[in-house]
C-alpha cells in the first residue's frame, strides 16, 4: 500500500462543551490520484476504492471508532446511528441512505461534502449529536428542522455549526432553485442576490442560519472557510467534477 502524506484534520471550534470533539478533514494527504489527489473519503466519485479506504484507515489516528458513513442522496431522511450501528452488529450492509444521523451513545457521525454544507450540532439537554448534508435541497427540503427535532430537548439548548460549503460569489442559481426556498420560508428572499434577468448569487451559509434561527436555535457557528475560496483546502464540486469529498466528524466523548 502507497504511504498516505501527512493528514491533519482541522479542528472544529464551536460552541459546544469541551467533551464534544469535531473535526473537518481537508484534500491535504492522503493517498488519491488524478482528479481525487489527496484525501479522498468519498467512495462513489470514481476514485480507486483502495486508495479511499487507505485514506480513511489514516483518519482513524484522529478519531476513537470508525464513523457511521452515510448515501447521501441530497434528501431530508435523517437516521437514529444507534438503530444502525445494532444492525451492523449482525449483518452486512451497506450505509443507510440519508442526509444526516444523530446517536446518544459513542458514535461518531461524518458527512462528506464538496459545495454542499457540512452541519453538526449538539444537544446539551438530551446529550445527542448529529451530523447532517446541506446542499440546497436539504434546505429546502427542511433537513434542519428536522435535525432539530431528532436532537430532541429545546432548540435553544442545542448548538450548531454549519461548515464549509461554496460561497455566494461562485454559487449561482436559477428561478428553481429560489422558488423552492421561498416556498419553505419567504425571508429566504434575503439570502438571494439578483446577477440577471433569472439568475441570483445564493448564500447557502446564511440559508442555513436563518433557518436555524427560525427554529429557535440561538447557539450558531458559522465555517471562516469556503470550497469555493479556500481550494488549497477543499474541493468544489461546481469548479472541478469529478473530485474528492471531504469529511466532517462529531462524537462526544463518554
Amino acid at each position: 500500500m502507497t504511504t498516505p502524506k501527512t493528514m491533519t484534520p482541522l479542528v472544529v471550534e464551536w460552541t459546544a462543551p469541551p467533551r464534544v470533539k469535531a473535526l473537518q478533514t481537508t484534500r491535504q494527504g492522503g493517498v488519491s490520484q488524478g482528479a481525487w489527489e489527496g484525501a479522498n473519503m468519498a467512495l462513489h466519485v470514481g476514485d480507486d476504492p483502495a486508495a479511499v479506504q487507505q485514506n480513511r484507515q489514516d483518519l482513524l489516528r484522529w478519531i476513537p471508532q470508525p464513523p457511521l458513513w452515510l448515501n447521501q442522496t441530497h434528501s431530508a431522511r435523517i437516521v437514529d446511528a444507534d438503530q444502525s450501528r445494532a444492525r451492523e452488529q449482525n449483518t452486512v450492509q451497506a450505509p443507510p441512505e440519508a442526509d444526516g444521523a444523530v446517536t446518544s451513545l459513542g458514535n461518531v457521525l461524518a458527512i462528506m461534502t464538496a459545495d454542499c454544507l457540512p452541519v453538526l450540532a449538539y444537544s446539551r439537554e438530551t446529550q445527542r449529536i448529529g451530523a447532517f448534508h446541506a446542499g440546497w435541497r436539504g434546505l429546502a427540503g427542511a433537513i434542519l428542522a428536522g435535525g432539530i427535532r431528532a436532537l430532541g430537548g429545546a432548540p435553544e439548548n442545542q448548538d450548531w455549526w454549519v461548515g464549509p460549503g461554496i460561497g455566494p460569489q461562485a454559487y449561482e442559481v436559477g428561478v428553481g432553485v429560489k422558488e423552492a426556498f421561498l416556498r419553505y420560508l419567504p425571508e429566504h428572499e434575503k439570502d438571494f442576490l439578483r446577477t440577471g434577468d433569472q439568475t441570483w448569487q445564493l448564500n447557502l451559509a446564511q440559508a442555513a442560519r436563518r433557518q436555524l434561527l427560525n427554529g429557535g436555535v440561538i447557539r450558531i457557528t458559522i465555517s471562516p472557510w469556503t470550497t469555493s475560496e479556500h481550494q488549497d483546502l477543499f474541493w468544489s464540486y461546481r469548479k472541478q467534477n469529478p473530485c474528492g469529498r471531504t469529511a466532517s466528524l462529531i462524537w462526544r466523548e463518554e
